[in-house]
């Protein structure tokens, strides 16, 4: 009887009519209706995942949720049919065990998974993203570096000096991007840290445009902006920039000239 009355799991026994016979102490504070008087009586409280008693079959097993006002507990339940020595029934001790623990560890887990796959996801885009900027730009700084070569070889200074600060241009522009590289693989190290500040829209777009027409023009293509009223807004700056600039590369990529 202390064995019984000292279980975790709640326990509920039923005669082979279905009549309730006990419970246990944690039966009761699970369902208060459980009472000394209703004790030879058809079971009629409904335990959250077992079946109506005329249901009930050997080994049978399921899972419940139990909520009681603000708190939500995890129930693996089981049901056993008892037989005597002659092997002639008994009765069903209804069985629930308290799994909750283990399934918030499962709910954690499984959600420390989604954000990893989030994670990963994120870090396959933004390295195309970075590999796409990286492959214009140093396409650029190839293609200046010849025609710069070629100028000098043909003594035009003024056209050598033309490629050179497009060049200069270009290898800051891409120091920048590299730098911004290094910052996104601290920020999975550390954790990320948004630095939102008022930025003026409009000058973001133009410093893009400023690089990005050097590499429209060797498509032959001329990007112009049309101007439009003041836009102050917060954000982080860099992860703005780095929009803009792979929307207007894109728009060259695919735009013919």
């Amino acid at each position: 009887e202390h064995v019984f009355e000292s279980m975790t799991d709640g326990v509920v026994i039923l005669d082979n009519h279905f009549k309730l016979v006990g419970y246990n102490l944690s039966a009761s504070r699970l369902y208060p209706a459980l009472t000394a008087g209703i004790k030879g009586e058809p079971l009629e409280i409904r335990i959250a995942g077992v079946p109506e008693p005329n249901h009930l079959f050997d080994g049978y097993e399921s899972d419940a949720v139990y909520k009681h006002e603000k708190e939500t507990r995890y129930f693996h339940n089981r049901v056993v049919q008892v037989f005597n020595e002659r092997g002639k029934p008994m009765g069903w001790p209804v069985i629930f065990s308290d799994v909750t623990e283990s399934r918030l560890i499962e709910k954690q887990l499984i959600e420390k998974e989604k954000k990893l796959k989030e994670l990963n996801a994120n870090k396959d885009k933004f390295l195309a993203i970075i590999g796409h900027d990286l492959r214009n730009s140093f396409h650029l700084i190839i293609n200046m570096s010849e025609m710069m070569l070629s100028n000098i070889e043909k003594d035009n200074p003024d056209a050598a000096m033309k490629k050179g600060k497009i060049i200069y241009d270009t290898s800051i522009s891409t120091y920048t991007l590299l730098q911004n590289l290094l910052e996104w693989a601290l920020i999975q190290q550390k954790g990320l840290h948004f630095k939102p500040v008022k930025s003026d829209l409009n000058q973001l777009i133009e410093e893009e445009l400023r690089y990005q027409r050097i590499i429209a023009e060797q498509k032959a293509l001329k990007l112009n902006r049309v101007p439009g009223q003041e836009i102050i807004l917060k954000a982080d700056r860099e992860v703005l920039k780095t929009i803009l600039r792979n929307l207007i590369s894109n728009a060259i990529k695919h735009s013919l000239p």
